[in-house]
């Protein structure tokens, strides 16, 4: 989506630069100034409220459904981020349901809020911004009319038009804003986990198999307990080490061992 934002930011500068040779014609815009040179012109523009507004908030829902896929990225790296995290400390089960015991509540936004209330600023700010990029202006055309036998010309107000006009400066915020954010998501993405637990992501089956207990607990004690992943106590006939959650001491994997 970034691509063609700066395909239009370079092709409202060609036509500004024409126009101009004030090098500071940017800064002098601003954001959200009407100017004559920064408007948008179609071979067949069309002049009315309805069509200019489609054309002014286009971009909106596009960036709406950006953020929802932005945001599920964030949501699944988070949620990993969590499994791992049993390996190394003790602590209750998140649920979606009421909590019991130890069990913690699910996230109200889907995200812990170190990461949620940081996206939505970035967000709104990047909302705002695209506002700012293209957005509707009104033009009330007048023509000036003289009167044969008299030295006082008159004003006759014409039908209003509808365009839309463009900030140059607000969209290369928008650029640096949408850059800073696909790397974000990049760098953090690249981030390595500090245990060495299966990743399941959504498998239920690799869920499942973590959260078989050994026979000598109570599942159900267990799950409204504070638990930990690793290897526990428990073997098989042919002595593989069982792995899961559990509500007594577990240790960190180690080379050469059986785990099943």
């Amino acid at each position: 989506m970034l691509i063609p934002v700066f395909t239009f930011l370079v092709l409202g500068l060609s036509n500004i630069f024409r126009m101009t040779n004030d090098l500071q014609i940017i800064q002098k815009l601003g954001f959200g100034h009407t100017s004559s040179i920064a408007m948008v012109w179609f071979r067949k523009v069309p002049t009315g409220l309805v069509a200019n507004t489609l054309i002014a908030n286009a971009a909106q829902p596009i960036l709406s459904s950006l953020y929802v896929l932005y945001n599920g990225l964030f949501t699944t790296i988070a949620s990993a981020y969590e499994w791992q995290s049993y390996t190394l400390n003790r602590k209750g089960l998140r649920v979606s349901e009421k909590p019991r015991g130890k069990q913690r509540t699910s996230y109200f936004l889907s995200l812990p809020y170190r990461f949620a209330i940081p996206l939505m600023i970035l967000s709104s700010i990047l909302h705002w911004l695209v506002s700012q990029s293209i957005f509707l202006v009104g033009i009330q055309r007048r023509s000036i009319l003289e009167p044969e036998g008299t030295s006082n010309p008159s004003w006759a107000v014409l039908p209003s038009e509808f365009r839309c006009a463009f900030s140059p400066l607000a969209i290369i915020m928008t650029l640096l804003f949408g850059t800073v954010m696909v790397l974000g998501i990049v760098v953090v993405g690249m981030l390595r986990f500090p245990t060495g637990v299966p990743v399941v992501a959504n498998c239920s089956a690799a869920i499942s198999a973590a959260c078989h207990v050994p026979d000598s607990e109570d599942g159900y004690e267990t799950s409204i307990s504070e638990v930990q992943w690793g290897a526990t106590n428990d073997k098989d006939e042919n002595g593989d080490i069982h792995c899961s959650f559990s509500s007594l001491p577990v240790t960190f994997l180690k080379n050469g061992n059986w785990y099943r």
